[in-house]
């Protein structure tokens, strides 16, 4: 959708609310152009715009051959009523060359001192508008200013979190990517830009910020999706985004910095009144995203929009700060801090302080490998004579140092910035100025956010190491239990933090009074104390152990306060592992599902079902590749086999990595186990059919229906089929219009385009035109050129070339086809030749 028309929307809602509560049988408002004379049903159609839905072809037949000119002139306004039975009345209106229609749902027609009225209250409800938006606008640049920045932001996270919530507590549908409800922030500044006032005046300042917002909004109005552009203070932008991918935010920020460094300095110096020409114009920038999965992942429990909107523009920060410091006129990502950014501070005997730290996204699960800080990055030479001979040196691994977690030394206070480290293995000496570079350490979101605690508070010893430093591995154990106690701590860390260690002692008594008689206990941080039993647990026993020791916490702590359980039979998998740090991946994926996806009994225990929620958890984000790889692995983990669920959504994933027969594996193992349901069989027809087996496809359509015969998408699917074959094409119509009748609103567009199709194979071509304009209006206005081409094309081939000219006419002086200009001129020759 263009910038003008979310304008146009936006301006639509506005009056909508604001009429609404004058004139409560309002039901529609819509706005459209149109030239001067007589104006076609078609022409308005393509000028038209609906809030707050679009309404088909009955407002628009009803425009047909009037002359508003004349209708409206000399402030009159012109009712229409809606034909047959219904009691809507259509009102009129002439804003100055913009014309509104405002729908009344009322049994008589409006009395002129209500129309009156209702011409007052649009004039004042337009008014009102604009003076909203003006008060929202930053008076030099026309941007969207600080304020409305900062609400526009705390509402997007509002709604962020609200519909994350909902998919955490539900399975999403595996259409859903959880990516299109991400907020990215794009934050950049100007480089250097006292310069330009100190050098050339205040005025060149003013001038050259005014150029670097309209380049910045050229590039903003390119993408698709909810995009906000506001100048933040002085010469600072933001881009609040939401429906880009990462990928799409980067690239709209690498645009935007090509934008500006193009941006001609003599024409500014012209404009400016001053003969020297400035230097080039450039800006640096910073990318922060709000992930709602992986803000949890991380460990963190949702918070106050407030807190979540300031750590949003906190790490957009410190990632412009990231640009500038290497450099500036560049694009650093809040994630690449920690790779671009950290080197050694200082070496305090045994300790290397990093200049990177949590506040960085490093964790306390985090290594780095440490390289010689002279290199200079043009050689891999490794041989220290032939780098002398060169004149670069070489990239030598120093070695190997792991974030500390010992906090009788430093607290996480001096954590926040710096990360101070540990050496696991050092074969030159550290020094300050060396490189770090991060160690992948594989499935992040397990792994970080334990909390480790001042000593003070809970002081304890934590497991590290590979074999734990135990005489018996954990393989050895039956069963193995990990209890979660970080809401205990969020609980109690401000207001009582010395409670905490009380509260762990009291679980672990209750532990032996539930039943639950541990050989071994150990923590792996202070919010993760694991239980390791040689018996076989009763799951009753662990039941009435959560259950009580929550409501002792509860009690004890507030009604935050609850600890999280998660469950780990070795005797249920096929092959025990003889590591234990793979035990205890086990355990943390349980726990991770269970506070991910807030089970209610706060229990987890691992098994097909912690595996495929796991992995729906990267599908959610987009990762396909990992998503396939966790159904993939733990596929054959169990003694017990999958059920149809892990599946089924086994081949959804495979067949988004583009990994068409396992994907038709997996959909027959899902059929297999439950034949009654249509889902893998339509999955199975989707695969067929994009691999151009269309009488496969139509077949398992086919079965689709007879299950679910009234099925909107099993319907059109099957007509788009046996459309493609060529086959059966009055069936096909017939599933077609049953499609139409049962769709959403959503879906409408796109299956009222099927029926189109059909009706043109048919030579229909009255019906044709007749479905594509009803998909034209149910639709946001398309920005593409494909659906009013083919409006045309109908109405041409239907007798109506007056209809298709005046089409292609619209399209020709609508900057939203600008980029269609050679099909619009391709159509127009076969208009002429008709």
């Amino acid at each position: 959708m263009s910038r003008n028309s979310k304008n146009v929307l936006g301006r639509l809602k506005s009056v909508f609310n604001n009429l609404k509560r004058v004139e409560a049988g309002l039901s529609e408002v819509i706005y459209f152009t149109a030239p001067p004379g007589r104006i076609s049903a078609a022409e308005a159609e393509v000028r038209a715009y609906f809030y707050p839905e679009s309404i088909g072809t009955a407002f628009i037949s009803l425009l047909n051959g009037i002359n508003l000119k004349d209708a409206l002139g000399r402030g009159e306004c012109l009712v229409i009523k809606k034909p047959g039975r219904s009691r809507v009345h259509y009102v009129l209106y002439d804003a100055g060359g913009d014309f509104y229609a405002l729908a009344l749902d009322q049994p008589q027609e409006p009395p002129p001192f209500q129309t009156v009225a209702l011409r007052t209250a649009l004039t004042l409800c337009l008014g009102f508008y604009e003076t909203e938006i003006s008060a929202s606008r930053d008076a030099m640049t026309g941007l969207f200013n600080h304020g409305y920045f900062q609400r526009e932001l705390r509402s997007l996270l509002g709604a962020c979190e609200a519909e994350f919530e909902a998919i955490r507590e539900n399975d999403a549908p595996l259409g859903y990517n959880l990516e299109n409800s991400n907020i990215g922030l794009i934050l950049f500044d100007i480089d250097n830009f006292k310069n330009f006032n100190d050098t050339f005046g205040h005025r060149m300042g003013d001038i050259v910020i005014e150029k670097v917002a309209e380049a910045a909004a050229d590039e903003v109005s390119k993408y698709a999706g909810d995009l906000t552009l506001a100048r933040y203070g002085g010469e600072e932008f933001a881009v609040i985004t939401r429906g880009l991918s990462a990928e799409l935010a980067v690239d709209l920020a690498e645009a935007i910095r090509s934008a500006v460094e193009a941006i001609d300095t003599s024409a500014l110096a012209k404009k400016a009144g001053i003969s020297l020409k400035p230097g080039r114009v450039t800006i640096s920038l910073g990318a922060a995203f709000y992930e709602a999965g992986g803000i949890f992942s991380a460990g963190a429990a949702f918070s106050p929009v407030d807190v979540c909107a300031s750590e949003l523009i906190k790490k957009a920060d410190l990632a412009l700060y990231g640009s500038k410091h290497l450099g500036k006129n560049r694009v650093t990502l809040y994630d690449e801090l920690p790779f671009k950014c950290a080197s050694v501070i200082e070496r305090k005997g045994d300790f290397i302080l990093v200049n990177v730290g949590s506040a960085h996204g490093v964790d306390y699960n985090d290594s780095f490998e440490v390289y010689d800080g002279v290199y200079n990055g043009s050689t891999d030479v490794v041989n220290g004579a032939a780098s002398k001979k060169i004149g670069c040196y070489p990239r030598l691994l120093k070695g190997v140092i792991r974030v500390s977690k010992n906090y009788g030394v430093f607290d996480s206070t001096l954590m926040e910035k710096i990360a101070v480290c540990e050496i696991d293995g050092e074969s030159l000496p550290i020094a300050a100025g060396d490189i770090c570079v991060p160690v992948d350490s594989g499935e992040r979101e397990i792994y970080s956010g334990d909390v480790f605690l001042p000593r003070e508070i809970f002081a304890s010893r934590y497991a590290c190491g590979p074999s734990l430093n135990a005489d018996e591995t954990l393989s050895g154990f039956r069963h193995l239990i990990m209890i979660d106690f970080k809401s205990v701590i969020d609980a109690v860390k401000y207001s009582a933090p010395l409670k905490f260690g009380q509260a762990v002692s009291e679980v672990e008594t209750l532990t032996l009074k539930s039943g639950l008689k541990y050989e071994r206990l150990f923590r792996l941080s202070s919010d993760k104390t694991v239980m390791c039993f040689k018996d076989e647990i009763v799951p009753e026993k662990v039941e009435r152990f959560a259950a009580g020791a929550n409501a002792r916490l509860k009690a004890f702590a507030g009604e935050g306060a609850a600890l999280r359980v998660s469950v780990l039979n070795t005797a249920a998998l096929n092959k025990v592992p003889l590591c234990d740090g793979e035990i205890l991946k086990y355990l943390r994926m349980a726990g991770f599902v269970n506070r991910y996806y807030k089970n209610a009994s706060c229990i987890e225990e691992f098994d097909y079902q912690t595996c495929r929620r796991y992995g729906l958890f990267y599908y959610y984000r987009s990762r396909h590749a990992e998503a396939l790889d966790i159904f993939a692995r733990y596929e054959t983990a169990f003694r017990q086999p999958p059920d149809f669920r892990f599946y089924q959504n086994a081949g959804v994933v495979a067949l988004k990595t583009n990994k068409t027969g396992l994907a038709i594996k997996y959909f027959m193992m899902a059929e297999k186990l439950d034949g009654a349901s249509p889902i893998p069989k339509s999955n199975l027809a989707l695969i067929y059919s994009t691999t151009g087996a269309y009488d496969k496809a139509a077949r398992y359509y086919a079965q689709c229906l007879e299950l679910e015969p009234q099925s909107a998408l099993y319907n059109n699917n099957m007509a788009y089929t046996l459309l493609t074959l060529g086959k059966n094409l009055k069936y096909a119509l017939k599933c077609s219009k049953k499609a139409v009748e049962n769709c959403s609103a959503a879906q409408l567009p796109e299956f009222l385009d099927t029926l189109g199709e059909i009706h043109m194979r048919l030579k229909n071509y009255g019906a044709a035109a007749a479905a594509y304009k009803k998909a034209l209006c149910s639709a946001d206005r398309p920005s593409a050129p494909e659906p009013y081409l083919k409006l045309a094309r109908a109405s041409l081939m239907a007798g109506e070339k007056l209809a298709a000219v005046k089409i292609i006419e619209m399209m020709k002086t609508s900057d939203e086809f600008a980029c269609s200009a050679s099909e619009i001129a391709e159509f127009e020759k076969i208009i002429d030749k008709y």
